[in-house]
């Protein structure tokens, strides 16, 4: 994901499209997260369309 972002936003860091506040938000409703919709709820992710899939399929491996 980092080159990814770095190639596609390069004056965003990591934590600028992803918080740690919203990563937090994530872990604590895991077990609520069946879609990607799902976490829409928990997170304020900039880009939401490039961002979510690669998330979710992140949330999924854990």
């Amino acid at each position: 994901w980092r080159q990814y972002w770095k190639e596609m936003w390069p004056s965003y860091g990591p934590k600028t499209l992803i918080p740690d506040s919203d990563l937090e938000d994530l872990s604590k409703h895991i077990s609520k997260i069946f879609c990607i919709e799902d976490m829409r709820r928990y997170t304020r992710i900039v880009h939401w369309s490039y961002i979510s899939p690669s998330l979710f399929e992140a949330l999924q491996r854990i």
